[in-house]
């Protein structure tokens, strides 16, 4: 499992990303187009219940990676990992209170909480990409090991927008199912 967690925080990466873009570009296009309300607060309803299981996911990853670490560190290590397990701890729980926002039936259909949700998590999902550039920058500073500068390609923002559209036919399909499901009884 712990060869797994940088696989499964990538992957939540995409899938927060697509989350944050969905939820942007359907609420900007309910509030233009003036779309029933029961189907806006069934997509956010639907958006942040997914999004809450990833969160939790998450917060499980981190946490044992944070334990991991704690058992592969040496003395002279002590006070690095002391510095590193505080960021660990505040995505840890930023986290799980953002995922426990969406229990709150009134909040999990609110479009400036389903943002600040997406916010929050993406926020908490780039914590080690953070922490490895800020403890890189001080040990790495010579020109010899510098690269060549690219810029921000446009495929950068295909896979941004790509998890995007991967996200909300997630949640669509979701919907469907949810809607066949009460159908039926």
């Amino acid at each position: 499992m712990m060869e797994l967690t940088p696989y499964i925080i990538e992957t939540l990466q995409f899938l927060f990303w697509g989350y944050g873009l969905s939820t942007l570009i359907f609420g900007i296009f309910a509030k233009i187009s003036h779309q029933p309300k029961d189907k806006t607060m069934q997509y956010f309803t639907s958006a942040n219940i997914i999004a809450s299981c990833a969160g939790i996911l998450l917060a499980i990853t981190l946490f044992l990676e944070l334990i991991q670490g704690y058992d592969t560190i040496s003395d002279t290590d002590h006070t690095f990992f002391t510095y590193r397990q505080r960021p660990f701890i505040l995505a840890i729980l930023l986290t799980i209170a953002t995922s426990m926002l969406t229990l709150s039936k009134k909040l999990r259909q609110n479009w400036f909480v389903s943002l600040f949700i997406a916010l929050v998590l993406n926020i908490c999902v780039m914590m080690e990409n953070i922490f490895i550039i800020w403890t890189s920058i001080f040990r790495d500073y010579l020109p010899s090991s510098w690269g060549y500068y690219q810029d921000f390609r446009i495929s950068s923002w295909l896979t941004a927008l790509l998890c995007g559209v991967i996200y909300f036919t997630i949640v669509v399909a979701f919907m469907r199912l949810q809607k066949t499901r009460s159908k039926s009884h």
